[in-house]
């Protein structure tokens, strides 16, 4: 009867560190009221920094922004083949809609009166870009260890050094003017190109954290996650493996 007992008790003890590490991703990655306030608060901070050339602004922002919480879902739901990933995917969505939304609101308040300031012009430039994505993939490796290794405090470093959120608010920032072709814009290519920064940065980060966290697994009886994640996608639904 012991032994039964010791059977019984020993799958859902194997299973708490990747089922507690889900159920923070799932928690942090609700659409409730306190995501729409901290992206909306966070987005409108990085429009400032823009606005005025303030590095330390839109640095502030980043720390404020939850994408890479949502991101973090896609990678998790991915990893183990449940609707988590959907949950992180309409938050991305989210994410997109807002933050260029606050910069189009910005970006025709001011559209007269419009500096095109070193930030902002920073984020239309392809070779800026292409730097851009190599930050966010090597960013990405050290989140896909960070997730592994119980370390969410090195999550922040990543939302720090990666572009997301501040060429997001700027593609918004300046689509007003591109489209009304003022002269204090910087024309429609360079305007997609700041979008396309973040949208990249966006897709290497998943991309590059799903195959890091999935080259660990694979790494025979060093890592305890591999046996734990193959019995989880062979269970009919995540919650057989409750907290």
């Amino acid at each position: 009867m012991e032994t039964m007992d010791t059977c019984q008790n020993s799958t859902p003890t194997n299973m708490d560190l990747v089922i507690r590490r889900r159920h923070d991703i799932q928690k942090n990655a609700n659409l409730d009221t306190e995501y729409y306030v901290f992206i909306t608060t966070a987005s409108s901070i990085a429009a400032i920094g823009l606005i005025t050339d303030n590095s330390q602004i839109i640095v502030a922002s980043m720390l404020l922004c939850p994408a890479m919480h949502h991101i973090n879902a896609v990678i998790f739901g991915a990893l183990l083949r449940d609707p988590l990933w959907k949950q992180g995917a309409r938050g991305i969505l989210a994410s997109l809609a807002i933050a260029i939304g606050v910069g189009s609101c910005a970006g025709l308040y001011f559209s007269k009166t419009l500096v095109l300031t070193h930030n902002m012009m920073i984020h239309t430039v392809i070779l800026n870009m292409k730097w851009s994505y190599l930050v966010a993939f090597f960013s990405a490796i050290a989140a896909g260890v960070s997730i592994i290794a119980d370390r969410p405090s090195n999550l922040i470093g990543v939302a720090i050094s990666t572009s997301i959120l501040a060429p997001l608010v700027n593609f918004g920032l300046q689509l007003p003017n591109t489209l009304i072709g003022r002269a204090n814009s910087v024309g429609m290519h360079a305007c997609i190109i700041s979008f396309l920064v973040a949208l990249g940065n966006i897709v290497i980060i998943a991309v590059t954290c799903f195959v890091t966290i999935h080259l660990y697994i694979r790494v025979p009886s060093r890592f305890t996650w591999r046996a734990q994640i193959e019995a989880i996608r062979a269970s009919p639904s995540i919650e057989d493996f409750g907290l």
